[in-house]
Order: C-alpha cells, then structure tokens, then sequence
C-alpha cells in the first residue's frame, strides 16, 4: 500500500495513524520504512496515553503538577 501512495497519488508523507492507539513493535516500523523510497516520511501520530488519557486520571500519573499543566513538547530526534 505504500508504493501505491506514491505511484499512483504522488504522495510522499503518510499518517501512521494506529500509533495512536497502540505503540507498535520496531519490527513493524521497520518493515515499513523498507517498504518506501528515500525521501518519503512518515508523520506518526502521538499515543494517546502521552496527549489524551494523561489529563482524564491525575492519579495514575500521580502528576498533581497537572493542574498548571501548560504544553506537552515532544523532541524529535535527527538522525
């Protein structure tokens, strides 16, 4: 389905979408990345642990300071 996005709809960015829901294996990952062309990305989405279930149960977290919670940053890593 990959080559598909670029061969036949030009794109050269895909959402991983499922990343949201649950944390993938590295193998699934890297399956995925042999299976697309240099230049092409992947915009993976955050889970959902880390931007929407943190802030419904304070107590799991044991993160009081989420009251004055501000942003969430995330650091991307260049290779």
């Amino acid at each position: 389905m990959l080559s598909y996005y670029k061969k036949h709809l030009g794109f050269d960015t895909v959402e991983i979408n499922f990343t949201y829901y649950r944390l993938p294996f590295p193998k699934v990952m890297e399956g995925m990345a042999k299976k697309t062309f240099d230049g092409f990305e992947f915009s993976v989405r955050s889970y959902k642990e880390m931007t929407h279930e943190i802030w419904e149960n304070n107590n799991r977290w044991g993160l009081k300071l989420l009251e004055k919670r501000g942003i969430i940053i995330f650091i991307q890593r260049m290779s």
